[in-house]
């Protein structure tokens, strides 16, 4: 890290680094993208600093992401409930699995949800939220 930036903080190269992992496919080919060595990017990667801000930006994204399936799930519904009225059995068939699948998998969600809390809860204490 450079010596004079603070200890939690990112210098400029190391956080272009994290742009070009999080958008190239390979460690190598974000070093080149950032215009840092090869190994120096892989040094960084070990560096609790460094991997903790690189691990948030990669769940920034996945936050991100679901965000937007969220916000296109209730046209996804819509467009799924009007298969329903199909004249195609075959596609009303397929509507109806797709439905169940999904449910089926929130519920899973839930309940997988529910039991980690249960655990956490077991391990820390009831949370206070």
């Amino acid at each position: 890290m450079d010596e004079s930036a603070p200890e939690h903080e990112l210098t400029q190269q190391q956080e272009q680094a994290i742009d070009a992992l999080l958008t190239t496919h390979t460690i190598r080919a974000a070093a080149v993208k950032a215009g840092v060595g090869y190994s120096s990017l892989r040094k960084w990667l070990k560096d609790p600093i460094f991997s903790a801000a690189y691990a948030e930006s990669k769940r920034e994204i996945i936050r991100n992401t679901v965000h937007c399936l969220e916000m296109a799930t209730e046209e996804g519904l819509r467009a799924l409930r009007r298969l329903f009225k199909s004249r195609n059995p075959v596609t009303v068939l397929k509507a109806v699995a797709l439905l169940f699948e999904a449910r089926n998998e929130s519920v899973n969600q839930v309940d997988v949800i529910g039991r980690l809390k249960a655990l956490e809860d077991r391990a820390n204490g009831p949370s206070v939220a």
